[in-house]
């Protein structure tokens, strides 16, 4: 990719990445110093649920449970108190970044994270950085992992059985010479070998300027 580079500083020497045995972590770090500050955190109990009806006693009997088949991510509990629904939540890929604009010397991070579904799943994982200008499918940049880009559909990662995570993924200092403009960050989960999407596309949108 025209423009970008290694960032201004590298790793510390005799340094090990931390959990750099996580799938997602190992293609971001690849011929980079990227896992430094590398985390993977499993989800507590509970953690990805919400209850629809916060009023829920606390203490309350549940006398049954239901699901409905349209709307599987939801679980209904019958309670002497009523019935109340709970949300799991779904198969989900979010990008964010440190910041929305970015200045000479100005350092981006990328974060991902990673929420599986209620069934597991195998995906191709594609993560893309569309530049100032871009307006087609044909001008997208295939993040490979490290500093590496490629304008050929190419995924990051292949045949992953999805696992919770949640952490940095790529860094970056701008060193000036960058395109100035409007960038977007977009992630997806595809079916492997193929472009069907699994679950929705995700973006992370900054502005580059001197």
């Amino acid at each position: 990719m025209a423009g970008f580079g290694p960032p201004h500083r590298g790793p510390r020497p005799g340094h090990r990445p931390q959990h750099a045995h996580h799938p997602l972590c190992r293609a971001c770090c690849e011929r980079a110093w990227l896992c430094v500050e590398r985390r993977v955190q499993e989800p507590r109990r509970g953690e990805h649920l919400e209850a629809v009806n916060t009023s829920l006693p606390p203490n309350g009997t549940v006398s049954a449970l239901a699901i409905d088949p349209s709307t599987p991510t939801t679980l209904y509990a019958g309670t002497n108190d009523g019935v109340f629904a709970i949300t799991f939540e779904g198969l989900t890929l979010r990008l964010r970044l440190n910041q929305p604009t970015f200045q000479t010397g100005n350092q981006l991070s990328l974060t991902a994270e990673v929420i599986p579904g209620l069934t597991p799943v195998t995906v191709d994982v594609y993560i893309a950085l569309q530049p100032p200008g871009c307006t087609s499918f044909a001008c997208l940049l295939f993040w490979q992992g490290g500093f590496n880009f490629t304008t050929t559909p190419q995924p990051l990662l292949r045949n992953w059985r999805l696992s919770p995570f949640t952490g940095p993924i790529f860094t970056y200092t701008f060193g000036g010479t960058e395109p100035v403009g409007s960038y977007v960050w977009l992630g997806a989960f595809v079916g492997p070998g193929t472009l069907t999407l699994v679950g929705e596309v995700t973006q992370a949108s900054f502005t580059f300027y001197p």
